[in-house]
């Protein structure tokens, strides 16, 4: 992308901004100036200079300082309020579009004198200014595929996987407790559980976890990228006792966290050999089993040999025994 690119992409978030809370944003009283790692202290002197000479007075020469994606820069009086916009990261268009509304709402909430520089549909949520259909959970799985599929480990397992993991999620309500948000997280380590192997094989769930903290993933937080995080980690590792990881997670994110990893465990085990040998797919709770009842077109005697093996740490989780049945089909 080019500046004329983002500077598109601005006025396309800011139409949206003007349409649902009757804001006035236009090229006529926004600016955008875009920055990379290499000229940014440049940049930013020109940009201030020219628009927000206060904002000399940041001390901009500290190291750290432009450590952020974006800064709102609010004008003065009818002046013109600005973006800074860094633009040597890779970003997925929902990430844009989130980080520029994410600004737009800075600015929105200064010039309005309103408490706090929360995101735009936050607010406007808030306020019951906006009534919105747009599905955020979507950009977040959309993130976080454009992350697996950077690490070149999105394919036809992890989708197969994906599904996997939220039937069994959703078969077990009433046991885990768990809500819609835990249900999401869920999704994205699923999504994101191989992307370690681009580094090392070896080494892939702390890879993976490496990874993860150091991404921005669109509408998660840092505490929930943790999560995630951990997820993976304990994917294939034993879950360390819960002193070890007491300075990352609460008891009850640990709990989550545990709850998660496993119904990722057994997703994982039925498609051992990454080649979807099932269809129909049938999953309940009765007497304290978790039943998987599926339709196998090819040999499972790989996932039926592992099954034991690689479900027994959910048994430990929930004291609910997994049990895998197959229906065979035959092809005349």
């Amino acid at each position: 992308m080019n500046d004329n690119d983002y500077k598109e992409a601005l006025f396309y978030a800011a139409s949206i901004f003007n349409e649902r809370l009757g804001a006035e944003f236009s090229e006529d009283n926004l600016v955008l100036c875009c920055f990379q790692a290499e000229n940014q202290q440049e940049v930013f002197e020109q940009f201030c200079k020219q628009y927000f000479p206060d904002r000399l007075e940041d001390r901009y020469t500290e190291d750290g300082y432009f450590d952020f994606h974006a800064s709102a820069f609010v004008g003065t009086g009818d002046g013109a309020d600005g973006i800074l916009l860094r633009t040597d990261i890779a970003r997925h268009p929902a990430e844009l579009k989130h980080i520029l509304l994410h600004e737009l709402a800075h600015i929105f909430c200064t010039r309005n004198e309103i408490d706090g520089d929360g995101m735009a549909f936050d607010y406007a949520q808030h306020n019951k200014l906006l009534a919105s259909t747009h599905d955020f959970d979507a950009d977040v799985i959309s993130a976080a595929t454009f992350l697996s599929e950077h690490y070149h480990s999105f394919s036809p397992h992890i989708q197969t996987l994906s599904k996997l993991s939220i039937k069994i999620f959703d078969a077990m309500k009433q046991e885990h407790g768990l809500g819609k948000r835990a249900r999401l997280l869920l999704q994205v380590a699923t999504i994101l559980h191989d992307c370690g192997k681009y580094v090392s094989f070896a080494e892939a769930s702390e890879s993976t976890y490496h990874i993860i903290m150091s991404s921005e993933i669109i509408g998660l937080t840092h505490q929930e990228r943790e999560i995630v995080a951990q997820i993976v980690r304990y994917n294939t590792l034993p879950l360390d006792p819960y002193e070890e990881v007491a300075d990352v997670l609460s008891q009850e994110e640990y709990l989550c966290v545990a709850k998660l990893s496993a119904i990722l465990r057994v997703a994982n085990a039925l498609d051992q050999s990454h080649k979807q040998k099932f269809k129909n797919i049938r999953i309940a709770v009765r007497e304290r089993k978790l039943v998987i009842t599926v339709e196998a077109f090819e040999d499972i005697a790989l996932e039926q040999a592992l099954f034991d093996a690689k479900t027994s740490y959910f048994e430990n989780v929930y004291s609910m025994k997994p049990v895998l049945k197959e229906k065979r089909i035959y092809n005349y």
